[in-house]
């Protein structure tokens, strides 16, 4: 991948610039509550949709251990499987999130 290749992800709501995969990711990790856009840092906020998104991909690599009572794989195989999918999930979540200027109150 080029250097002038960017993979953009997110579209401030404020003033409607694209967000790089790579700031995505690291707003996801750095910021609790909300992430500030990289050109006019006004506070972002995951919208409901992306929350359950998010919520709907942070339990699967918690199902993984069910599989051990299906299935004949050892500990280490299980283990395996998890951190795969983990990585996967925090690979992809960032291209499931949607930002919006409101906070969306969790209930």
């Amino acid at each position: 991948m080029c250097k002038e290749e960017v993979i953009t992800i997110l579209i401030c709501e404020n003033c409607q610039q694209l967000w790089s995969y790579r700031w995505s990711l690291k707003q996801f990790f750095t910021r609790i509550h909300h992430m500030n856009c990289s050109h006019c840092h006004v506070p972002q906020y995951l919208t409901k949709r992306a929350k359950k998104r998010g919520v709907i991909t942070a339990i699967l690599p918690l199902m993984i251990p069910v599989l051990s009572l299906f299935t004949s794989l050892s500990f280490l195989g299980i283990m395996s499987v998890f951190i795969v999918l983990a990585v996967a999930v925090i690979a992809v979540f960032p291209l499931l999130m949607e930002v919006g200027n409101e906070e969306y109150l969790p209930f």
